[in-house]
């Protein structure tokens, strides 16, 4: 109540404090709910507020520091209701500094993983509906999770120049997954070998993919809807892909070093025929369960440059990160990988 207080002088408010009894139904929420992100990259999301007459709203919301850093706060467009922009303490703050001595309507701590937010109209009027009351921006610091943890949450409603508590506020918290940026090393013996990737890299072209091996192999192809493609070929190989595998001959051993990030779900397709397909995950799982549904034959591919199959004297039962699989299929469709 002291923040509300708080606000309320700053905000020059001749109201009568008078509590009466407040309806329920107020609901104040982190939008989206669960946010996933890649390590590195900027952000941003808001705190919600649906269904409730409003007047004044105070909150504090915790995250791990360690995996997240707070950029920014901006005000929401709720309060500022029917065109009034000017009509907020958070409006006043920012751009009357002087008369509210530097104050502003948010603080950030990102030692401790703290946001504070207080804002109220300056006006005798309460805002209907739901909207936004504040966009927050985050850096992706490092690979993990954060939650986003709304306390403290109170707010306000004006009834006939009496200001009301709003009573029973739903609360709703969020939670962010940063992608971790991965390092992945394929071993490549001489000869033929079939790899995949199972992180993207920020730069997909050959050369750059392959910059590790360069000098150690010949040729590379794949397989576009059932097209063969090569680095040598008619149809030339442009980039490496997550979702294709690539058939390689190595003039020598190598290990292929490629840096990215696991995609959260990638949609592998696939023509009528032979088919050289990626597997694009950190996680192995089972042939079966990857190709359910699927009409097909066999799925060759190889280990420490010999080839095996799910059909062979030493069958292969598992896709495997950093493998690829000639697979010849009966039909023309698609299958997902979902990662998270």
């Amino acid at each position: 109540m002291k923040k509300l207080l708080g606000v309320l002088i700053l905000g020059l408010l001749a109201l009568s404090l008078q509590l009466v009894i407040a309806y329920p139904g107020t609901d104040v929420f982190v939008s989206p709910p669960h946010t996933d992100v890649n390590e590195g990259s900027n952000f941003v999301v808001t705190v919600n507020a649906s269904s409730l007459n409003i007047f004044t709203v105070v909150f504090d919301l915790y995250f791990n520091s360690s995996v997240l850093e707070a950029l920014s706060v901006e005000e929401g467009d709720f309060l500022n209701e029917e065109g009034n922009t000017n009509s907020t303490y958070c409006f006043m703050t920012e751009h009357f500094p002087d008369i509210f001595e530097g104050k502003k309507c948010y603080t950030i701590n990102n030692t401790i993983g703290e946001i504070t937010f207080q804002n109220t109209r300056i006006s005798n009027t309460s805002v209907s509906g739901s909207g936004s009351l504040a966009e927050i921006t985050f850096r992706a610091k490092s690979g993990s999770t954060s939650d986003l943890d709304l306390q403290n949450v109170e707010a306000l409603r004006v009834i006939d120049y009496q200001i009301e508590d709003i009573t029973d506020l739903s609360v709703t918290d969020g939670d962010v997954y940063v992608n971790p940026l991965r390092t992945v090393d394929i071993s490549l013996t001489q000869g033929w070998n079939v790899f995949s990737l199972s992180v993207e890299p920020e730069d997909t072209s050959i050369g750059s993919v392959l910059a590790s091996i360069s000098g150690s192999y010949d040729i590379v192809w794949t397989t576009i809807n059932g097209v063969p493609y090569s680095n040598t070929g008619r149809f030339p190989i442009i980039e490496i892909m997550p979702e294709r595998s690539y058939l390689i001959l190595m003039n020598t051993a190598d290990i292929l070093t490629v840096q990215g990030f696991e995609p959260k779900s990638k949609a592998v397709q696939f023509a009528s025929g032979w088919n050289l397909l990626g597997y694009p995950s950190m996680s192995n799982r089972l042939i079966t369960d990857v190709l359910s549904g699927i009409d097909y034959d066999i799925v060759w591919t190889t280990v420490n440059g010999i080839p095996y199959s799910d059909k062979g004297r030493f069958p292969i039962t598992d896709m495997v990160t950093g493998n690829g699989y000639l697979v010849r299929m009966n039909l023309v469709g698609s299958y997902d990988i979902v990662n998270r």
